[in-house]
This record gives C-alpha cells, structure tokens and sequence, in this order.
C-alpha cells in the first residue's frame, strides 16, 4: 500500500506529462494487481490517459529470470537509454563516510542526520542541473547554446556509441534478407503497442531455441561414467573412447 500510494502521488503532479517510464526492482510482479489496488481504494488514483511504461533498472534484471529481460529492461523501452534505474543506491557511498558519527547516535538523531544529508545530495542535484540557463534562438548571431552540465558529460559519449550502434545495425540490416526484415519490424512494432497491457509480448525478443533431446547411451556414460551394454541397447556394441 506504501508504493501504490507514493507512485500515485508521484504521478498526480506531473503537470500535464503524458509518458512516464517507471522501474521498480520488482515490476515484474507489482504491476500485476496494480490497477485492481488503484480501483478498490478510495485514496489511490491513476490518470487513465497516462501512458505508463513499466521497468526493472538495470541494476537489478540482470538478477531476474531471463524472460524479464525483454519484458522490462530499459534497454527494450524507447527512449529510456540505459539507466541503473536507482537514486538510493547512488547514496551509499558518499552516506558511509557519516557512519562514524551515526552509529553512536540515538534512532531519532541518525534518521535526522541522514535526511539532512540525502537533502542536501537532492539540492547539489537539483542546482547542478539548473547551473545554466537553456536559451535557444532561431539562428543567426544571436543563437545562444548553453547545456545542463551534467548532460554535457554524457552526450559525448553518447554520440559515440551511437555511431558504434549505427554502424553495427547498418551492416546486420543490409546482410539480412528484405522479407525477414519487414517481418520483424511489424513484429516489433506490435510488440511495443501491446507491452503495455501484455508484457508477455515482448519475449519476441527473446532467443527462440528449442532444446534437443540428448541421447539415452551419452546419459547413460555421463551418469555412470560407462557406456551401456548391449543387452541393455538393444543394438550391436559400440567401440567407446574414453
């Protein structure tokens, strides 16, 4: 009730967003019963026009089963890049250096000094990116480009591995028959449409092998270190190398 109460919240004050991406380290089971927790309680509200995608954070699918990979990372959400998806995780090492003085300190006074402490971590995050102030003309003389600086770090790195992700793409595309191409594309495109009410459609991406049937004599030799006799096979001996 604790989550299904602060993410309405949340979403209540987003001032006309119409998309928001959320990870949660569990999403894979939380959103089953969501909206019937929404809708049975009088304190709980979702926007019915909110487009909402659902996530696991990087950080964490990796630890999930493997179906959870495509149904959740952000790697298969568009425009969600790939983010960790965690904000208090990021905390614990610059909060350990004040454990020396938290662990004598009373439950009242730690839970203080940490808060002060996770405050001040939001505002140097919130001043950080207002540091500078976006204006962008037309053209001309007069165009003023100025960036968040936090941003300015990642997007050169960004563009490079998009062209690294470019290149790569372009030569499987080119290499792979135009039929099959067209097929995967329509493929994908209602896989997205559909994720939001059926993440099961996402497991397209998934990698589609059927596993064989190992033989009955190789089971044999692996479990009991000895190939199976005759009489047992119901064939002529076979000549085994050890």
């Amino acid at each position: 009730m604790n989550m299904d109460y602060v993410l309405c919240q949340s979403l209540q004050r987003l001032g006309g967003i119409p998309l928001v991406i959320v990870l949660y380290d569990v999403m894979c089971q939380y959103w089953k019963n969501l909206k019937n927790r929404v809708d049975q309680s009088p304190y709980l509200h979702l926007d019915p026009d909110l487009v909402m995608h659902k996530g696991i954070g990087l950080f964490h699918v990796h630890g999930h089963k493997d179906e959870c990979m495509p149904m959740f990372a952000p790697t298969y959400i568009p425009g969600a890049g790939n983010v960790d998806g965690e904000i208090l995780e990021t905390l614990w090492a610059p909060i350990e250096k004040v454990s020396g003085s938290t662990r004598a300190m009373t439950t009242s006074h730690r839970q203080e000094t940490l808060d002060d402490h996770m405050n001040d971590s939001n505002w140097k995050k919130l001043v950080g990116m207002g540091h500078y102030i976006c204006l962008f003309w037309p053209a001309g003389p007069l165009a003023n480009y100025a960036a968040v600086r936090s941003l300015c770090k990642k997007y050169p790195a960004a563009k490079d591995h998009e062209k690294l992700s470019t290149a790569a793409f372009t030569e499987l595309n080119e290499g792979t028959d135009r039929t099959l191409v067209r097929t995967w594309s329509r493929q994908a495109k209602v896989a997205q449409r559909d994720r939001f009410t059926r993440p099961a459609a996402m497991l397209i991406y998934e990698v589609q092998m059927e596993k064989g049937q190992p033989e009955l004599q190789w089971v044999c030799f692996v479990l009991n270190d000895s190939p199976m006799s005759s009489a047992d096979q119901g064939t002529d001996p076979v000549k085994h190398d050890r």
